[in-house]
Formats: structure tokens, sequence, C-alpha cells
């Protein structure tokens, strides 16, 4: 009985060491709760305005565009966030941070299980799983995941990341010599796999993370636990890996041809998937770096202006060469000392969608929400070595933690400080235009003049020559200049963006200054521009090769000259205008603004051709499917019931 009674305290004691700890976390990083806002928020979010009921709210689900099966699970855990969109983002933050804390505690069980793979037991099995989840749970590396609102998404999919891994590994050492624990297995993998995908696309990493288990959990026979016969198991290991193998040659095949010509520069990005791939191999070790010595003003949404690494930088050149000598030590020690290889691999399978080939954007520290816990693990489980030769390292872990935390706590501080951290984001990174937008927009907020808000943007373009977007910004405000704004400083606006818009990168910021001016000059709000400056506009849109190669901004650039030609009262080319939008890309939009056109002309014939348009146009992806029903049905009852 005391022997039980002791056992039960010792249990209750680590339970409530990990409750402080979960608890202090909590409190170093809730200031960050009270953030806001950032480019990518808003047009993923702004629909929750729309939300008043279940249908709205099914169109908000699976009408997402962050990826390319909209990540309906991510999107639908934003609902009970609806109609209060934008005063809202505290609660959306918190929840990210709720979320996050329920992954510590994922980290934990998952460390605790790495730790008996190691030999680790006992105390020092706790201690490395206390380790590994709070430096992991502080790592400023993850704070953008968790309070950038979108990124809910990754914090969401991580959840059923860490959540399957843990399955995995049990489901495996119970049913490891089963013919029947591969069906289990892998039935569990994929559920959790599709929910993370749900989540965000990068989640169907989880497969080729489980095969990593597989290979360093039941590396030999040591770790059969309920194994009789030796043969069986081979044959059902060799079999479930098999399965696995082929999931995750499916993967990376179909990632491969996403990413198109490795050699051709892609007009939307400015450079080639190979550049990308040579750019992100440096990336990797800034990211192990920053994971490790925190700099408080380094985390922060607006990496926009990376500069691409050539095959043939220096930077490149170290790097290649260092992750080869890493690998190739890794691998010769891989036997006596598995965890170095398993951790290496582990940090580049979970980047392998995003940090590879892919033409996504080159750097984002949200990346590292998943992978940063291969490296962690690596990191403490040296430390725990070196407490072999040293006792020395008893000190270093403590102090290490306390760093990491005070630096977690400064950095959500600063974000919690909108004008503070938006000025310091703008000086540290010249070339970025989203900082520099952000920083005028929290001037806004707070009541600066248009003439301050103007001047960010020159300063901004200024210190970046071929930064375009700082001086469309700067030309859209001059509508709401006074009436003393020197007005010739204004053409000369307009004449620099008239030149620079034929080269620049297509983006869609590139689209937003006209159809800002649009609005404004259709309000009567511009009289600092005229409609024929706005011609000018879009003539140099139209001449960007590569903007109009891109289906979504081509239709929008026809929509925008549909408008146009409406203020112009040239109907023929305005009816030309918006059905090439609609042969481009049928979106709902500019169906809708079609529909009205002819049901008010009364050509009932053009109606019903183009409802039958649309129907051919309905989308592949079954999630999209529901939004898009919806949303058709909608718009042609509206003119069905006469409205």
């Amino acid at each position: 009985m005391a022997l039980l009674s002791s056992r039960y305290n010792h249990l209750l004691l680590k339970l409530l060491l990990l409750l402080l700890c979960l608890a202090v976390m909590y409190g170093l990083l809730y200031p960050g709760v009270y953030g806001r806002g950032y480019y990518d928020d808003y047009h993923n979010l702004s629909p929750l305005n729309s939300v008043h009921d279940f249908r709205t709210a099914l169109v908000f689900i699976f009408s997402g565009e962050a990826g390319p099966i909209g990540r309906p699970l991510s999107l639908a855990s934003f609902i009970i966030h609806a109609g209060g969109w934008v005063e809202n983002i505290g609660e959306i933050l918190h929840l990210n941070l709720l979320i996050h804390m329920l992954n510590v505690i994922l980290v934990f069980i998952f460390s605790n299980l790495i730790g008996s793979r190691l030999g680790f037991y006992g105390k020092r099995k706790y201690y490395f799983s206390i380790a590994v989840s709070v430096i992991w749970g502080l790592s400023p590396i993850n704070f953008p995941a968790i309070f950038i609102p979108i990124q809910r998404m990754a914090v969401l999919s991580g959840f059923f990341v860490f959540l399957g891994l843990i399955v995995y590994i049990y489901l495996l050492t119970r049913f490891e010599s089963s013919k029947k624990g591969i069906f289990v297995s892998l039935s569990a993998l994929m559920v959790f796999s599709l929910l993370a995908t749900l989540s965000k696309e990068s989640g169907a990493l989880l497969i080729p993370l489980a095969l990593l288990i597989d290979y360093f959990w039941f590396k030999d026979s040591k770790c059969s636990y309920h194994a009789t016969d030796k043969g069986v198991r081979y044959s059902v290991r060799f079999m479930r890996r098999s399965v696995l193998w082929v999931l995750v040659l499916f993967i990376y095949v179909y990632m491969a041809y996403l990413g198109g010509n490795w050699f051709e520069v892609a007009g939307i990005r400015g450079y080639s998937p190979l550049d990308r791939l040579t750019t992100q191999s440096v990336i990797l070790f800034e990211y192990v770096f920053y994971t490790f010595i925190p700099d408080v003003f380094y985390y922060h949404p607006f990496h926009d202006g990376y500069d691409v690494v050539l095959y043939n930088d220096f930077k490149f050149i170290v790097s290649l060469f260092s992750w080869l000598a890493l690998f190739c030590g890794a691998y010769v020690v891989r036997k006596k000392v598995p965890i170095i290889m398993f951790s290496i691999v582990f940090y580049f399978l979970a980047h392998s969608s995003e940090s590879t080939f892919l033409m996504l954007e080159l750097y984002f520290e949200h990346r590292n929400y998943i992978a940063s816990l291969g490296i962690v693990i690596l990191f403490v489980w040296f430390v725990f070595l070196i407490n072999n030769l040293s006792k020395l390292s008893l000190v270093f872990l403590p102090v290490y933690i306390l760093i990491i935390a005070f630096s977690s706590n400064q950095l959500a501080i600063l974000w919690s400080d909108h004008e503070t951290s938006a000025q310091i984001w703008f000086d540290l990174n010249p070339a970025s235009a989203r900082a520099a937008n952000n920083y005028a927009i929290v001037l806004q907020e707070n009541g600066a003049s248009v003439g301050s808000l103007i001047g960010i943007f020159d300063e901004a373009s200024f210190r970046c020559e071929s930064c375009i977007i700082t001086r469309m910004e700067s030309l859209s405000l001059s509508c709401y200049v006074n009436e003393g704004e020197d007005r010739g400083r204004i053409k000369v606006r307009l004449e620099e963006v008239v030149d620079k818009i034929p080269s620049a990168l297509p983006s869609s910021a590139l689209l937003k200054l006209p159809m800002n001016l649009l609005d404004s000059y259709s309000a009567g709000e511009c009289s600092a521009i005229g409609l024929d400056d706005v011609e000018k506009l879009m003539s140099a849109l139209m001449k960007n090769e590569e903007l109009m190669k891109v289906s979504g901004y081509a239709s929008s650039v026809h929509h925008m000259l549909y408008r146009f030609s409406k203020l112009n009262g040239d109907l023929f080319a305005a009816e030309k205008h918006i059905m090439k939008a609609f042969e481009i890309s049928k979106k709902f939009p500019i169906y809708s603004e079609i529909m009205n056109y002819y049901y008010k002309s009364g050509n009932d014939t053009k109606v019903a051709e183009m409802i039958s348009l649309m129907e051919n146009s309905r989308p592949f992806n079954p999630a999209k499917r529901i939004a898009w029903d919806i949303q058709f049905n909608q718009i042609n009852g509206l003119y069905e019931n006469g409205e």
C-alpha cells in the first residue's frame, strides 16, 4: 500500500510539473493575443462577415482559396468567429494559442515515446520530454504560426500530424506482428492524414513522417513487443512499409508534377524551381539558427523582400556541402546513434512540400511548426548526452530555457504593440512592400494624415528602386490629398508606375491600384487623377505579358476594363471585356454581372446560354463543389424570382 501511495505521489508531482510548465508558457505567450491581422488574413477571413446561417457557413468553409483543396477544416474552425471580423482578432489569436498548448501536450507525449526508443527511462525520460516540449512550445520560430490569424491552418494541421504520429506508434507497438494490424494502423494513419491535409495541404506529409517513424521505431527485433514469429513479423512489416512507400511516392511524384519545368523562370515569381531549391538550402540553415538563437526583431510576417540565392552563389555552395556533410555523418553513425539521422530526416521531410521546388514564396517561419520538432529533439538529446560527461549541462538547459522564455515573452509584447512593431519591421525590411503597407495602415488607424502615409510609401520607394507596389500605394493615396498637394509630384508618381507595370512581377497587389482608382472615380472621390490616367494604367497592365498569362489576373484586368468602358460610355467594349473575363475565369462575381446585364436587357437566350456555360465549369473538387452549388443556385434564384 505504501509503495502504491509513493508511486501515486510521484505521478502526481510529474503531472503538476507539466501543468505548471503549460501555465507559465501560456502566460508568457498570452500578450500575443493582442496582435493584429496582416495581408493574407484579410483576403481569407473577410468573408466571415457574410456568414449568418448554415448555408452561408458552408459557402465560407468550402470556397477557400488558400490552397488547392481550400483547407475547409481550418476554415470551419473560424465559423465560431463569424460576424465579428476584424474586431474579434483577439478571440481568433486566443484560440490559436489554445490549440498550440494542446500541441505542446502532444509533443510531450511524442517525445516521451521517442525517449523510450532512445533508452531513456524514469525521470530521465520525463525530463527529456519536458525539455523538448517546453523548448519547442516557446521557440520564437513558431510564433508567427500562432499569432498570425490565418496560420491557424498550420497549427491545426500540426495538431492532427502530432496526434496521428502518436496513434500510429501506439498501433504499431500493439499490432506489430498482426496482419490485421496493417489495416488498423494504416486506416488510422489515413484518417489523420486526411484531417491534417484538409487543414493544410502540407499535412499530407504525415505519411512520409510515419514511414520514417516505422523505420526508426522498428529498426530491429528489440522494438517488437508482441511478436512471437520472427518471419511473420518481418512479412507484416514488409507489407506495411510497401503500402507506405507507394503513398509516399505518389505524394512526391504529384509534387514534382506541380513544380513544372525546373529550369523555367516563372513569371509570377521571377525565379525558377531550381532557383527556389538553391535558395531553400540556405534558408533551411537560417531556420535552424533562429530556432535556437533568438532575435526578437527577426520573427515577423514580412519576408517578401528575401533575395534569391543562385547555384553559383557562395552561400549556396557552403550550405550544400554542409548539408551533405551532416547527412553523410548521420548515415555513418546511424546504427549506433540513429537519433541524428532521424532528426535531420524529420526536419527535411516536414519541409519537403513548402521549402523545396514548389513555386511558393521563399520564406515564412510558420513552415517550421512541425519541422522544428525534429531538430529540438536532437538538441535536447545532445544536451543529455553531454550530461553523461559533465554535470554542467544540468545548469545549461534551465538557463537556456529561461532565455527562450524571456525572448518569447518580449516577442509577444512587441507583437501586441502595433505601432512599435510596425515601425521596427518597416525599418528593418526596406525591400518589403508589405511591411510599408502594414506601417501605413497602423498609422492611419492612429489618425495619421494622408500626407504622412504618402511619405511612408515614398520613403519605401526610395529605399527600394524595384518596388512598384509602394509607388502604387502612394499614387492611390493621391486621390485624397489636400488641395495644396503638389500636382506635379502626383504626375511623376503616375509616370513611374505606368513605366514599371509592364515589367513588374504579377501579383494581386498590382491590380489593387487600378481597382481603387476606379472605385474612387466612380464615387467622385478622386480629383487628383482623371479617367485618362486610369486608362494609362489599364494599358500598362495589358502590356505585362506575365500578368496576362495568369488566368485569375487576366480575368481581373478584363473585368476592370469592363468597368472602365462602362464609365466611359462604351457599352460594346464593356460587353466584350466582361465576356472575355468570364471566358478566362468563370468566377461568380463576373457571372452575376453578366446575368444582370442580359436579364435587364431582356435577352433570355443569352441568360440560358450563360447558365449552361456556368454549369459546365462546376469544380471537380467535391469540397469546393458544395459552396459552388450554393452560390450558383443563389444567383440563378434571384433572376428566376425576378429580383
